[in-house]
């Protein structure tokens, strides 16, 4: 009997743990879930093509009115990096991207620059006539002119200063020396004129600013003073802003002297707490004399004073100044010597980038990145401000079309970069400390620093995996001047190339942020702008005449480079196209044909100018790679437009993960001869441009006889391009 009762309420219990067993399986499958979050990726939005439409509503909202005020904003005091103008526009652009986007971040680097002394009353950087009797008779001066109420807060213009100039108080004769190249220097030897322990008077344009001190040195130069020539920065006629277009008589371009980019105590590492610091004194990006920028009305009154010489006609040597009058030295008609101070200071400090994200839909962990630099050298209007002008109307329409539930396949990066002025560190150290997830992630960098050198015609240097993505965009945008025609019209009409259907795209430099990405990463880039047409006086003067001076003002944007601000409109159109097409396009949208061809070119070069140094088999092989290159590429194509099942996820992500590793095969990690950044086979710009591959060029063009070391590191080069050249085929393998 207890037995049994006790198998009762044995089988009680368990029947009772079955339907509650029962009853929680039940419940769960029957359970309404929680809503995803609105990123979440759906089969549906995985094979979802760019809906076009959201590029038109994107060119609807953009608004040449919402881009002048940004940029009075942002223009309307001094922000050099670190300084507090500079920390105001980082706390204003990531209060704007916490509101217009999903997430955004203040990411800080110390790092090593320069500056004028503090103690401008005593310390100034100066250059000073002393006669014969070393009484003072000249003094050059410090800053520009005051014009308007435009130039705010004048009390926090820098002095005029050339970065990473070394301090120095050095007493001579002065020389001019045309730009400071070398073959201005050892022109004056040959001419019997005495360098050793000379002041060098040079002018901008041809030669770096750090350069023309290495040149200088070799023939004993003991100081170098700079200055923009109205040869150069005015036209005919001008008197200089703020009458007209023209770079007025006390306007100093600053900028850095450095050689390299990035933080010159932590080449090739991220400024990061653990970051080891090269000491200052061994680092070798910096000038090797005093070096210091000066005005041309007081340029003027030295080559006024100079002892003339006449053995300079034939050479073609020509100024602006004192009547077209040059006078060479060395020395002073009347006697006396010029002393050069340099009073520079070498200083840790705080930059800020600031990196707003919006997360991608369906493909989260790829990067579509669009950046420029925040910090300029005074007001900065044009250089950086008109970029970012642009891009604070691109985040705020964004906003706008991700309430109306739009949400790109990609993630978009935007990137306020700090102190690229200095050497594009602030870009430097952030991609070198995302290094490996950008070598993993990046699909590209859009580039927008001076949106408006002008306002005639869309103008661009890019990868040529760009080049389809970019036509599509100009394609798309009305020309601002005449609505009957495309941006990619007076393109074309403006700059034509070399193919019937495409503008000329140039190559890209190092000369901003994308420099980093592009030429050390292998990340295709893109650099967008709006200019002149070099074939008008107008706009020969490069980049434009206030250029990195205290004049460079909203108030000369708005009355002299883009009044009514259409061009900017239209550059922040092309930019968002390309941006949104590069984020939301099911396939990638490169153009590796496009690619494959300009490596075809920069083979025939090799094959015709160098063929003297290289065996004959080394160029067949190099052939051979550029032919599968080429043949892969087009196997590519086929595929995507006619093989590809649109509908396969798997399928799908196959081609985009080659499409964004193909570029970055183009980097050589170890770098190309004697450059730390330069490391794209292909895409890096340094040395001549011959049409060739970089290295080959820098090591072989205007050579006539190349010693053994030389051939050998070709005959490297060579190898190793062809290396890199299969690689790259066969990532575009499919089988």
């Amino acid at each position: 009997m207890e037995k049994a009762s006790r198998n009762v309420v044995i089988l009680t219990i368990g029947a009772a743990f079955v339907g509650i067993g029962i009853g929680v399986i039940i419940g769960w499958f029957s359970r309404v879930p929680d809503p995803l979050p609105s990123w979440t990726s759906t089969v549906e939005n995985q094979i979802k093509d760019l809906d076009e439409s959201v590029i038109y509503r994107y060119f609807d909202n953009v608004q040449a009115s919402s881009i002048r005020e940004n940029l009075q904003y942002l223009s309307n005091e001094p922000h050099m990096a670190t300084t507090e103008g500079d920390e105001n526009l980082v706390k204003h652009i990531d209060a704007l991207w916490k509101t217009q986007l999903d997430s955004s971040e203040i990411v800080s680097h110390e790092i090593l620059l320069s500056f004028p002394s503090e103690d401008q009353e005593n310390e100034p950087n100066v250059a000073e006539v002393y006669d014969d009797a070393d009484q003072l008779t000249f003094a050059t001066r410090t800053t520009e002119e005051v014009y308007n109420e435009y130039m705010a807060a004048p009390e926090n213009i820098v002095p005029y200063y050339n970065a990473y100039a070394p301090a120095g108080d050095v007493t001579g004769q002065l020389v001019y020396a045309n730009f400071g190249s070398e073959s201005d220097f050892a022109f004056l030897a040959d001419q019997g004129v005495e360098l050793n322990g000379s002041i060098a008077l040079t002018k901008y344009g041809r030669v770096g600013r750090g350069a023309r001190t290495i040149n200088g040195k070799k023939y004993g130069v003991a100081g170098v003073l700079v200055y923009s020539d109205p040869q150069e920065y005015a036209l005919d006629g001008d008197t200089g802003y703020p009458d007209d277009f023209s770079l007025p008589s006390s306007g100093v371009q600053r900028g850095s002297a450095m050689s390299e980019y990035g933080d010159p105590s932590t080449p090739q590492y991220p400024s990061i707490k653990s970051a080891y610091r090269t000491p200052t004194d061994e680092i070798t990006y910096f000038p090797v004399l005093p070096l210091q920028p000066i005005a041309y009305e007081d340029a003027e009154e030295l080559i006024r004073r100079l002892n003339y010489n006449d053995t300079l006609v034939s050479e073609g040597w020509s100024t602006g100044l004192n009547g077209g009058e040059l006078n060479v030295g060395p020395g002073f008609s009347d006697g006396g010597k010029i002393r050069l101070s340099v009073n520079n200071k070498l200083r840790y400090v705080t930059s800020q980038n600031v990196i707003g994200t919006i997360r991608g839909s369906t493909e989260p962990d790829d990067w579509v990145i669009y950046g420029n630099h925040r910090d300029s050298w005074v007001y900065g209007a044009v250089d950086p401000s008109s970029g970012t002008a642009c891009m604070l109307e691109t985040t705020a329409i964004l906003q706008e079309l991700l309430k109306y539930g739009w949400r790109p396949k990609r993630t978009i990066i935007f990137a306020s970069w700090g102190a690229e002025e200095f050497g594009l560190i602030g870009s430097v150290e952030w991609a070198q400390e995302k290094e490996f997830l950008l070598l993993d992630r990046a699909v590209a960098y859009i580039n927008v620093d001076i949106a408006v050198f002008a306002n005639l015609s869309f103008f661009t240097r890019a990868s040529p995996l760009l080049t389809t993505v970019i036509k599509a965009a100009a394609e798309e945008v009305e020309d601002p001047v005449d609505s009957t025609k495309s941006v990619f019209n007076s393109w074309m009409e403006y700059y034509p190339g070399p193919d019937s259907d495409t503008p000329y795209i140039g190559k890209l430099y190092s000369s901003s942020d994308y420099a980093y990405f592009y030429n050390a990463l292998g990340i295709t880039s893109a650099d967008l702008s709006y200019r002149g047409n070099a074939s008008e006086p107008r706009y020969q003067i490069s980049p434009y005449p206030t250029y990195h001076t205290g004049y460079d003002t909203f108030d000369y944007m708005d009355r002299f480079l883009d009044p009514g601000f259409l061009a900017h409109e239209t550059v922040c159109k092309v930019s968002g196209a390309i941006m949104l097409r590069l984020a939301d396009s099911l396939i990638i949208p490169f153009d590796v044909m496009a690619m494959a061809k300009f490596v075809e070119s920069q083979v025939l070069v090799t094959q015709n100018n160098y063929d003297a140094y290289f065996d004959e088999a080394k160029l067949r092989y190099l052939q051979e790679a550029s032919d599968l290159l080429k043949a892969n590429a087009m196997d590519m194509v086929n595929y995507i437009e006619n093989e590809l099942d649109r509908e396969n996820v798997l399928d799908i992500a196959a081609v985009n993960n080659r499409l964004r590793r193909f570029e970055k095969s183009f980097i050589e990690p170890l770098g190309l001869p004697g450059q730390i950044n330069n490391k794209h086979i292909s895409g890096s710009n340094y040395g001549p441009e011959d049409g060739s591959f970089p290295s080959i060029a820098a090591l072989l063009s205007g050579v006539s006889t190349a010693s053994t070391e030389v051939k050998t590191t070709a005959e490297k080069q060579l190898a190793m391009i062809t290396y890199r050249l299969l690689n790259a085929a066969s990532i575009l393998k499919m089988t």
